[in-house]
């Protein structure tokens, strides 16, 4: 390869592939004709027809998969080989979709060292809680989803819930201890302090570690009310930008998926670990069955009524798959309403979104994203009693928010969810990287 021709390099770290597909494939596609790409990702992307589309391009210079196998051989791995791929390729950017798992902590702690004036970039990948309430609303969700799976695999823990709540607790510490600080500090003599505990939930204060936070990094968010509950966090360098899927929707969606059109259609998108919070609550399943299956079929009964002559998908999320609460509310809501298509949960939900017209769901990250494309109805329904179901009235300019079935005033909004001050990303990006160029 003609070294005179080769572009600049950028480090991307861009998470789970449902993330990639929501955010970090827009930062790589606006950024592809000026930049080349070292990819570090799961082995998830490896069998993933799509991403290799992606790679046709011939912009990514190489891609490292993250190490498999036990924890503390992982560990080694993540500086033997993250050492190695900093020197050899001495990227301008690190674009990263997190600073709190031990993959990011390694990369960023060897990037400061090898690469001090490398350029530190963290993206919001989606929807972030904008209090310490929602967050723990939020986690809490998950940990509930812990504990229903504990329970389906030991039917006899249901009997003892707060055992069980204990039992997953305990896990979870032992996790953050081993990974965060036992491993780091055997390798790199070293202990990490990452702004969240990704395996409690727990927030872990006003950032301490100077290395996420120095002059070299910045945040990168897309509303003013994140702004502000980043800058709450302690985060100095956080500038608003427009989302890339603004500009690079199209584009993107027609390269992965050809044309796509939108029709008269009504998506249903139920979020994942909240029907677990009203199991952990003391509901029986059969009550959260009833409930929550009752619940939709008014709302989409009503939305049917509000849009006449539309068709209607529901799709659940990945990790509904297997959960026996959830194939129970899909039988249920199948009965009642023959004429809703089932998707296969695996399914793209951003391609459904472009196509649909109507996204409806409760605290799912997909209307987040969805408001962001804008010219949809977005709605958030908070009527199946479950904590932090308000999680989306903060963004009351690209999501209805409704604690009723009165639908009666929604419509399309076409004006853009961005202000017209936001950064492009490219403005962020420039060739050749100077501080002064990326600070407000």
């Amino acid at each position: 390869m003609d070294k005179e021709k080769l572009k600049p390099v950028i480090f991307m770290q861009p998470g789970p592939i449902h993330l990639f597909w929501a955010t970090g494939v827009f930062y790589f596609w606006k950024l592809k004709d000026r930049f080349d790409f070292v990819m570090i990702v799961h082995e998830a992307y490896k069998k993933n027809n799509y991403f290799s589309k992606l790679l046709q391009l011939g912009v990514v210079r190489h891609i490292e998969f993250l190490p498999q196998g036990p924890r503390f051989s992982r560990h080694r791995k993540y500086l033997s080989r993250f050492s190695y791929l900093l020197r050899q390729y001495q990227p301008a950017y690190l674009l990263i979709h997190n600073r709190s798992y031990p993959e990011n902590q390694y990369l960023i702690y060897l990037t400061e060292r090898i690469l001090p004036q490398t350029i530190r970039c963290y993206i919001q990948n989606g929807r972030m809680s904008l209090s310490l309430k929602k967050w723990n609303d939020d986690y809490a969700a998950r940990k509930a989803g812990h504990v229903d799976e504990l329970i389906q695999a030991y039917p006899i823990l249901g009997k003892f819930l707060r055992l069980s709540q204990m039992l997953i607790e305990i896990k979870n510490q032992l996790h953050y201890f081993i990974e965060l600080k036992l491993f780091p500090l055997l390798i790199l003599r070293d202990t990490f302090q990452p702004p969240i505990n990704v395996y409690t939930g727990y927030y872990n204060g006003k950032t301490k570690n100077r290395k996420l936070d120095g002059d070299n990094d910045i945040l990168l968010a897309y509303f003013a009310n994140e702004i502000i509950s980043y800058h709450e966090q302690g985060i100095k360098h956080v500038i608003q930008i427009r989302h890339p899927l603004v500009d690079a929707c199209t584009e993107v969606m027609r390269f992965l998926y050809g044309e796509i059109d939108e029709s008269d259609m009504i998506l249903i998108t139920p979020s994942y670990g909240f029907t677990s919070r009203l199991i952990v609550q003391g509901w029986s399943e059969d009550q959260v069955i009833r409930h929550v299956a009752d619940r939709w079929y008014q709302a989409i009964d009503r939305l049917l009524q509000r849009f006449p002559g539309f068709t209607i998908k529901i799709k659940l999320h990945p990790s509904s798959r297997s959960d026996p609460i959830w194939r129970a509310i899909l039988d249920q809501l199948v009965q009642q309403l023959p004429q809703m298509v089932v998707v296969d949960p695996g399914t793209s939900a951003e391609k459904l979104i472009v196509e649909a017209k109507v996204i409806v769901g409760d605290v799912s990250n997909v209307l987040w994203w969805a408001g962001i494309i804008g010219n949809k109805v977005v709605i958030s329904l908070d009527i199946f009693s479950y904590p932090g179901g308000d999680e989306l009235s903060s963004y009351p300019s690209t999501i209805y928010y409704k604690t009723d079935l009165n639908f009666d005033d929604v419509e399309v909004r076409t004006h853009p969810c961005h202000q017209a001050n936001d950064k492009d990303l490219n403005e962020l990006f420039p060739i050749r990287p100077r501080l002064t160029n990326l600070h407000p």
